[in-house]
């Protein structure tokens, strides 16, 4: 799959100049793309290739030509084997754009495919909604919390593993955060602690709460729920240093010298001073 989508993204990238410059993708043709004809293969072993007409969860019709004129053909969840949607390769590009700092053409993308494959999620494979938890992780990084949210939402209840649940939950607490939805992110981050083991593997949810503690101009608070995380923190722990960095701000804002020099040893990892 993966050798795959580097071929498609190698194809389209052929179309660039010779210096390689994104900017140069005609982007109409890759949303165009997007929206051409799908695959379907039935389970009587039949392929069927044409233009959505009509997208449900139990059922997919598609518009095809035949000879000189056009025939819808339908086809029930349960006839159908298996599903390919056009534009594998514009994700590749949408990333590498991001990557390359173009954000703004590269969220368009984004959006795009995001538009184009969510219709279709009852019919997608695990892999591919695996594929789209990676797209949601890319919005939000992109700077569109919203999208994240919502896509990461569709995808809970058709994706299981604990990994991927982790995941989920990270793009919904990171995109509420942002887009300052206080209660529902509080929940969420309080959630996220709770789940955490008695050595902390990942502070996001302390870093949150004491975000949202700031927002309500609760500085010892926040710094509180920082040094629970970095007490109790496994080595490598997600987010640490960003919450080491935010509570070495705190510490120092409400003259904590005490706790800014204990977090200023452990970041250098010198002994205490007698």
């Amino acid at each position: 799959m993966i050798a795959l989508r580097k071929f498609l993204f190698c194809s389209l990238a052929a179309v660039c100049a010779a210096s390689g410059a994104l900017a140069s993708f005609d982007f109409a043709a890759l949303e165009a793309e997007l929206a051409g004809p799908i695959r379907i293969e039935t389970r009587q072993n039949r392929t069927f290739t044409g233009i959505p007409s009509s997208v449900t969860p139990e059922r997919i019709a598609i518009r095809s030509r035949v000879d000189a004129g056009e025939v819808e053909v339908s086809f029930e969840r349960a006839d159908i084997r298996s599903l390919r949607l056009p534009g594998s390769g514009v994700l590749l590009v949408a990333v590498e754009l991001i990557e390359t700092g173009q954000t703004t053409d590269g969220l368009r993308l984004l959006r795009a495919f995001t538009n184009r494959r969510t219709p279709f999620l009852p019919y997608l494979s695990p892999a591919e909604g695996l594929e789209l938890v990676e797209v949601a992780e890319h919005l939000l990084a992109a700077g569109d919390p919203l999208m994240a949210v919502s896509l990461g939402r569709q995808l809970e209840a058709r994706l299981t593993g604990t990994e991927v649940a982790r995941r989920l939950h990270a793009i919904r607490l990171k995109g509420l955060l942002n887009l300052d939805f206080a209660e529902d992110a509080r929940e969420e981050a309080r959630s996220w602690v709770a789940a955490e083991p008695f050595f902390v593997t990942s502070a996001l949810g302390h870093y949150a709460l004491a975000r949202l503690a700031l927002a309500e101009n609760e500085t010892e608070r926040a710094l509180d729920h920082l040094l629970e995380a970095l007490v109790f923190a496994q080595p490598g722990a997600a987010e640490i240093n960003r919450a080491r960095a935010l509570a070495l701000e705190l510490a120092a804002e409400i003259g904590d010298t005490a706790t800014l020099e204990g977090l200023r040893r452990d970041l250098s990892g010198a002994s205490p001073s007698p």
